[in-house]
């Protein structure tokens, strides 16, 4: 099924895959108001979680149309405050309770003591504790006991490092790889796993028939060559042209070893392009180390070696969201390797 890959590319969405430290970081520069709008971006709530912020002034309101529209069972209540400059993040998951005394407090007059636009009700701290009033002793009050969140737990909710999740990228590349006109092989112990509930044997279709082995030495070596993570074959001359490791544990010298494997196998090992794919720039420091050691400077064989990150396979996968050209995208593909010397 040749659309299976453009399902699986097509299910790739960027905002899933900025990392928690990205996030974390764009809160970290931002007011109140703007964490309120990051918070909600990013979607690190709920559509139906109420997010307010509250300056110095420590007032802050309750749209009580709004929330008696979204409202749900599990909803949450998540307010910044801005305390001297430094950011307090607090939250209840007692929405919904916390609204049927709104809707009490409304029904006994509150609207007729006090000048409202929208139904929005008045909430205030009176201290630097994490208690909000609501209402006036006259009418009733409503109080409402928040706790501290963890800004490290709400960042992390939805949203994760693309690099921790080894399968995605092994069916992100294995789709661009057909979209790139290669035919793709997928790791013996991976092909018929799914992601997106796509079977991956849909799309990677090549098996290690269609590999130029022609000097393999042993059956250890078609085993590893068997188990590399992704492979690129050329459709018209059959030949392997490149092939991916993706190493998030960092073991560098099992993810070399497996690609040097498929380099001594192939005829023209000059021709092969191995790619070690990992979640950080200074990785490349350290496959480089490996790569260089004494064992492998002797080997007979060239053996071409480059690191990419999984920041910019994001990248690159987002230019295809940008509707930017398949020429380009591949181009750009390319230049984003950065060759071990």
């Amino acid at each position: 099924m040749d659309e299976n890959y453009i399902k699986v590319l097509n299910s790739f969405d960027f905002k899933d895959y900025i990392s928690s430290e990205e996030i974390k970081g764009c809160l970290k520069k931002s007011d109140h108001i703007d964490t309120t709008k990051i918070i909600k971006k990013y979607e690190l709530t709920k559509p139906y979680d109420y997010v307010r912020a509250c300056g110095e002034n420590n007032f802050t309101d309750f749209a009580l149309n709004k929330l008696n529209k979204i409202t749900q069972e599990d909803s949450k209540y998540i307010i910044i405050r801005n305390i001297k400059g430094k950011l307090i993040y607090l939250y209840t998951n007692e929405l919904t309770e916390k609204l049927e005394e709104m809707n009490w407090l409304a029904a006994k007059g509150y609207f007729s003591s006090i000048t409202s636009t929208n139904n929005k009700i008045k909430g205030y701290f009176r201290t630097d504790d994490n208690v909000i009033t609501i209402g006036k002793k006259s009418v009733g009050e409503i109080k409402i006991t928040l706790e501290e969140a963890n800004i490290n737990a709400l960042a992390s909710r939805k949203h994760y490092l693309f690099g921790k999740k080894h399968l995605a990228i092994q069916g992100q590349i294995a789709a661009l790889g057909n979209y790139f006109d290669y035919m793709t092989k997928l790791a013996r112990n991976d092909k018929n796993k799914k992601i997106y509930d796509i079977d991956l044997n849909t799309v990677s279709i090549a098996t290690m028939k269609n590999l130029d082995l022609s000097n393999i030495k042993s059956r250890q070596s078609f085993k590893a060559i068997d188990f590399v993570d992704i492979i690129w074959i050329d459709k018209v001359k059959n030949n392997l042209t490149v092939a991916f490791e993706v190493e998030l544990n960092k073991d560098w010298p099992a993810a070399i070893d497996r690609l040097m494997s498929v380099s001594y196998a192939n005829s023209n090992s000059e021709d092969v392009t191995n790619i070690i794919i990992s979640d950080k720039e200074d990785d490349y420091i350290n496959i480089k180390e490996y790569a260089k050691m004494d064992f492998r400077i002797s080997v007979p064989i060239k053996f071409r070696l480059a690191h990419l990150t999984t920041s910019n396979l994001i990248e690159i996968l987002e230019m295809r969201d940008k509707g930017i050209s398949l020429e380009h995208i591949r181009e750009g593909f390319f230049k984003k390797l950065k060759y071990i010397k």
